[in-house]
């Protein structure tokens, strides 16, 4: 949303485009290669994972991004937690489109079976009726 001062630097590289907040991101998604997620720290849900995912983005993230998913979550994304192994797997994607391919069909097949509001309602209204809220 709002951009560290340090990534100024990066600005320069035709390559690298930083927006700080957008409209939508749909379209940022649709247009990556590989979505990352670094994240050394956090808590909360992984809303912005899901919505990659859903967006059947091929993902290299970290543990803390990956932290509270469900098996089948973490089988759709790349998960390394050393630079070195983040740059590898990136670079493997980005070299290997089929990989890309097969790893954002997973990940969005993975986000409807688990993550969806079809499937998240019936389960929350289960317990609603279990605890007595009907």
């Amino acid at each position: 949303q709002k951009p560290h001062p340090r990534l100024n630097a990066l600005r320069d590289n035709p390559h690298i485009h930083i927006t700080g907040w957008v409209e939508a991101v749909q379209p940022y998604l649709a247009a990556a290669d590989v979505y990352i997620a670094p994240l050394r720290m956090g808590s909360g849900t992984r809303l912005k994972i899901l919505e990659a995912m859903a967006s059947q983005c091929a993902m290299v993230v970290t543990s803390a991004a990956a932290a509270g998913l469900t098996q089948e979550a973490h089988e759709s994304m790349h998960i390394a937690d050393e630079p070195a192994q983040l740059a590898v797997a990136i670079i493997d994607l980005l070299q290997h489109p089929e990989k890309r391919v097969k790893l954002g069909q997973r990940a969005s097949t993975c986000v409807r079976s688990h993550y969806d509001w079809s499937v998240l309602i019936p389960r929350l209204l289960n317990v609603y009726r279990e605890v007595g809220l009907e």
